[in-house]
């Protein structure tokens, strides 16, 4: 991208010489050495000074600058011939290159920058709040001195290359101000631009007005350019200051050992259900550390089938935080199974949930990210930011999932059931390679007069009851149940299947979204497409762990207690199944029937769909209380980390009479001490580690998308520009270094001093000499053909060494070349 002096060598002529001068003798590679002559004076002393000067072939004098022939001392060279030329024409890049550069490295980093609120200053006793909108308006600005920047910097090198081409092989008229032009969209649509022509003997010309085409599209397209990667969006980013629970890892315990947060066997005496007896009775119906707790949720929302028909989602809060989670549940989709099942009309029920102490634990933390001890000091008390928690990939926490069908059959009572004709659906279930779970399926048990526990008892007769959830023998990782419901003077005899397992997941806290803490199967889509029943060795599913229960649990799961006078005035023995269930059982409506109780929620003559109502009843109700078995312990937050110990904050009890013991100091991340225990615990055995990533909603830079990445090209190929740019011009000059002869260099990239400004260029054609090309008669009020653009315009001297404009080579032969060594200065 360089144009060399190859065509700039001065050929002037020998003239004679005033007499009695003395010229000097200097060698100019070929050119023959002048002597001293001597003869008539000159007809005029202007002439005379001129002649004498031209005849220096070979150059001119030391003191030329000075020497009278030169202007007196106001001659100025063309080109610079000194160590300045390398840095002047690269002084307008670095700005532009700078900040192209700083830009770029900003629009990558993920980083947040203000709130939505925007931005509070303090000065003095002035405070200056500047909304988001109006910074995002200031921040134009550098976005537009950006543009002007890399504008500046590509006109340099189209002004650099035409005022090359204008003192060696000349540009075409049509491209005169051309080099002026980068940015002018409409000099490219005119017929100046269109119509100058093209020598493809000379590619230069073709590479200049493309170079002039190009700059002008990356100058009209940099500006949006700059605003899309220096203006800020909104979006989740990660807190601009880094605290102990960040740069820690974990920053939250919960105080409940791994294993028994999600533990493979439940058993009576083992936690989480150890030293809660209290959960078996009435207690278990509200204690929020009993399994059973969310009765009241579940109850209220099983109340509401009438309006719903089920079909709605629950949703579970721990009152002091405004996070919640839902419960999804899904019919399965698998084919296979469905093919699978004796009765095709029962379909499995999926059902999970997060687990309700992360749901609790994350809603703590999220409301102390927002209060007086949050990240970002906030500019005003009505202020709250907003916090996006995540749970790492890496660290997958479970939650419960449950597989659910029933099948239902009419008698004229309990009593009346074969020992073979009832059978408990769980052939379809996946058991995860579960060994008890498959020998259980191979045995394909039946509901029998044993599981019936109400049969004897005259109170039961009629009404709802059920056998609530029963073990295969002992313990096993398949539960069973059997029930009835009267219906029309005869019962409705159910018998379901459950089989539970804890299933790896991931969670996140969107607040912008919504108050839901999501998973990785938030839906029963996600929930269907993941769960494929078919192959449970791929994907996450090989880390799921079944559960298997031991027949004293599941007192825990299923409270009771004595209501000692319900609806018909006898006192009952009520667990928390028959409370729910007894929900679906109303008076007939038909007259013949009147005092007789029906099955309300479906037709009972459609008995599938009386089995799927009750397997989505009494599995979300087995998949709630699992979520919740683990639920009776306390939060704790690394609020400090120096060194190897650490101070946990228990965001349980932040509050009230225990406010000062709610931190506890650790030693080497092993004990602690000064608590209200009575020993040493150690630390890594007795919590969970709940590993999780923060991220605050606001503007900031950093977010990767179609249109950043198109900006961020844009950059580059500017950069990429000046790269080419740069290398083509120190090739030239390790070219001419390397190449050197003494006498003068070759092939050096010539630095032009003048006309660096349109205005320069108007004023050497206003001292130039009219043309006497035809083409440019009455050419004054615009050229009367198109075609004629495509003259050649040269800069030559004259015999005074006045730089004129020639146009047409009849011109240019009139003239000389100008030096390009810096040896003759011009006027």
């Amino acid at each position: 991208m360089a144009l060399t002096e190859s065509s700039c060598a001065t050929t002037l002529q020998p003239i004679p010489q005033p007499s009695g001068t003395a010229t000097p003798t200097e060698s100019l590679g070929a050119t023959s050495t002048v002597t001293a002559t001597t003869s008539s004076p000159p007809s005029s002393p202007l002439h005379a000074q001129h002649d004498h000067v031209r005849t220096f072939l070979g150059g001119p004098p030391k003191h030329s600058r000075t020497f009278p022939a030169y202007g007196g001392g106001q001659g100025k060279p063309i080109t610079r011939n000194n160590w300045f030329r390398f840095l002047t024409g690269w002084v307008v890049h670095f700005p532009a290159l700078a900040s192209t550069i700083a830009i770029i490295i900003i629009s990558q980093q993920d980083r947040f920058w203000y709130s939505e609120e925007g931005v509070s200053l303090h000065i003095g006793s002035i405070n200056i709040t500047l909304d988001a909108e109006a910074i995002n308006n200031l921040l134009q600005l550098p976005a537009k001195i950006h543009e002007l920047l890399i504008i500046a910097s590509l006109s340099s090198i189209a002004l650099a290359m035409f005022r090359r081409s204008l003192i060696l092989d000349g540009v075409r008229l049509g491209f005169l101000t051309g080099g002026y032009r980068v940015g002018d969209l409409g000099y490219l649509g005119s017929s100046a631009f269109w119509r100058q022509g093209v020598n493809i003997q000379k590619p230069w010309e073709f590479l200049l007005a493309g170079f002039v085409v190009f700059a002008t599209i990356l100058s009209t397209i940099v500006g949006p350019a700059s605003a899309v990667l220096l203006v800020p969006i909104l979006g989740w980013y990660p807190p601009p200051q880094a605290t102990d629970f960040q740069t820690a890892s974990p920053p939250l315990f919960y105080a409940l050992d791994e294993k028994f947060v999600s533990p493979s066997i439940m058993q009576e005496g083992e936690k989480p259900f150890y030293n809660i007896e209290s959960c078996k009775e009435f207690a278990g119906f509200y204690a929020y550390w009993c399994p059973a707790s969310g009765f009241s949720d579940i109850w209220s929302w099983a109340q509401s089938f009438g309006a719903s028909d089920l079909g709605d989602s629950l949703r579970f809060q721990y009152p002091p935080t405004e996070l919640r989670r839902e419960l999804v549940f899904t019919n399965s989709s698998n084919v296979v199974a469905r093919q699978s099942l004796v009765n095709t009309g029962s379909p499995i029920t999926l059902s999970t949930t997060p687990p309700h102490f992360l749901m609790v634990s994350l809603g703590l933390f999220s409301d102390y990210l927002v209060q007086e001890k949050s990240l970002i000091s906030t500019t005003s008390e009505e202020y709250r930011a907003s916090y996006r928690i995540k749970t790492p990939e890496k660290h997958k926490l479970f939650q419960p999932l449950v597989q659910s069908s029933c099948q239902a059959t009419h008698k004229p009572k309990a009593a009346d059931l074969g020992p073979k004709e009832l059978q408990y659906p769980i052939e379809s279930f996946n058991c995860f390679g579960e060994k008890t779970c498959q020998s259980i399926q191979r045995k394909r048990p039946y509901a029998t007069k044993e599981h019936m526990t109400w049969l004897g008892k005259s109170k039961l007769d009629g009404r709802s009851a059920t056998s609530s959830f029963l073990t295969h023998g002992n313990k096993s990782s398949i539960l069973l149940l059997v029930g009835q419901l009267p219906d029309d003077g005869e019962v409705l005899l159910y018998a379901c299947g459950f089989m539970a397992s804890w299933m790896p997941s991931n969670f996140t806290f969107d607040p912008k979204a919504s108050d839901i803490l999501n998973s990785s199967f938030s839906n029963d889509v996600s929930l269907n497409s993941t769960l494929n029943l078919t192959d449970w060795s791929k994907g996450r599913l090989h880390e799921v762990r079944p559960i298997t229960f031991n027949r004293t649990v599941l007192d825990y799961i299923v409270p009771s207690f004595d209501v000692e006078s319900d609806e018909d005035g006898a006192g009952h023995h009520y667990s928390a199944l028959d409370r729910i269930l007894q929900l679906f059982v109303e008076p007939c409506t038909s007259a013949k029937k009147n005092g007789m109780a029906c099955v309300s929620p479906v037709d009972t003559n459609n008995v599938s769909a009386t089995s799927i109502f009750l397997a989505k009843v009494l599995g979300i109700y087995l998949t709630e209380t699992l979520s919740r078995s683990p639920s009776g312990y306390f939060t704790y937050l690394r609020i400090k980390n120096t060194g190897k110990n650490s101070t946990l904050l228990n965001l349980s009890k932040q509050y009230g009479r225990d406010t000062n013991r709610s931190e506890y100091p650790f030693v080497n991340e092993t004990h602690f001490h000064n608590t209200h225990y009575d020993r040493i615990v150690n630390l890594s055995h007795a919590t969970s580690a709940i590993h999780l990533t923060t991220q605050i909603y606001g503007y900031g830079s950093g977010h990767s998308g179609a249109t950043l990445h198109f900006a961020l090209s844009m950059m580059y190929i500017y950069l990429g520009v000046i790269g080419i740019y740069a290398a083509s011009i120190g090739i030239r000059h390790l070219m001419a270094f390397v190449t050197k002869d003494r006498a003068r260099p070759r092939g050096r990239v010539l630095s032009v001093i003048p006309w660096s400004d349109l205005q320069d260029l108007i004023v050497v054609a206003l001292k130039s000499s009219p043309p006497s090309a035809e083409q440019l008669v009455g050419a004054g009020a615009g050229l009367s053909n198109s075609k004629d653009w495509n003259l050649i315009v040269k800069a030559k001297a004259d015999k005074d060494q006045n730089v004129n404009l020639v146009v047409g080579e009849s011109d240019a032969k009139k003239m000389d070349n100008l030096d390009c060594e810096g040896r003759f200065t011009y006027l």
